[in-house]
């Protein structure tokens, strides 16, 4: 379905209520009667409303962001992004987890490319989930978390817990090195972690601030030397080159 106030709700009773126990379905304007909080704690202590639109869960879904200087061009660049701001649902598994559901109905697949592209189309789903409804602590890292799925075929699901322990300027090299270092379970994270962490950013990002682009594990499969890399204010993924130094965040795994 394209339409903007349905798209999710439709997607949870017509597609997921088909393979889950679901217990209760939950439109934008009733997400608390699902136990969805109305805010959440986030990973450097603040409260967050919860967002009821793609937009309010990552404003680059629409809108814009001008980089001053963009690597390699020694000038501005702006980039610019619109999609339909779908509202969200929610929905209640029978264990009690309450799930707020963002849905991008015109997500599109993994089209093999290799310089760059923005992440916003490639999510499908984004799912915000508390495992224990509203009853609190409603904290990311503790009850919370976020799962988000790319690609419409061939999909890629993943969970990423950051690890703001340091936020360092390296190449790519030293980066894979870093996050061994950090903790057993730490690794830095693939592309399709990082673009979880970017749309997720509001939830997920710690009083540590990143500047720059984040690298990622992600090797470009045509130029070993290269490395995606994403970009969290443009929402764009690119390849460098992995001599060059950049921002290093690890993930749990």
């Amino acid at each position: 379905t394209s339409a903007v106030d349905t798209a999710a709700e439709t997607f949870v009773t017509e597609g997921l209520s088909k393979v889950l126990k679901i217990n209760n379905i939950c439109d934008s304007a009733h997400l608390q009667d699902c136990g969805v909080a109305t805010d959440y704690t986030n990973m450097a202590g603040s409260k967050i409303p919860v967002a009821n639109t793609l937009v309010g869960l990552y404003s680059m879904f629409n809108g814009s962001y001008i980089a001053p200087t963009w690597y390699g061009e020694g000038r501005p660049r702006t980039f610019v992004f619109s999609t339909k701001n779908t509202k969200a649902a929610a929905f209640e598994t029978q264990n009690g987890e309450s799930i707020l559901t963002y849905y991008n109905p015109g997500c599109v697949g993994d089209m093999g490319e290799t310089v760059e592209f923005q992440i916003q189309p490639k999510m499908c789903v984004n799912f915000v989930y508390d495992l224990n409804g509203n009853k609190g602590p409603n904290t990311v890292g503790k009850d919370v978390g976020v799962m988000t799925v790319f690609y419409p075929s061939d999909s890629v699901v993943v969970a990423p817990y950051p690890l703001w322990i340091r936020v360092g300027w390296q190449n790519g090299t030293q980066a894979l090195g870093f996050c061994k270092g950090v903790d057993e379970d730490a690794r830095l994270p693939n592309r399709e972690d990082l673009m979880s962490i970017i749309i997720n950013q509001d939830l997920l990002k710690a009083t540590t601030t990143w500047t720059g682009s984040l690298w990622s594990s992600s090797i470009d499969t045509n130029n070993v030397s290269q490395r995606w890399m994403v970009q969290p204010n443009a929402g764009l993924a690119y390849t460098w080159n992995i001599n060059t130094a950049s921002s290093t965040i690890c993930v749990k795994r």
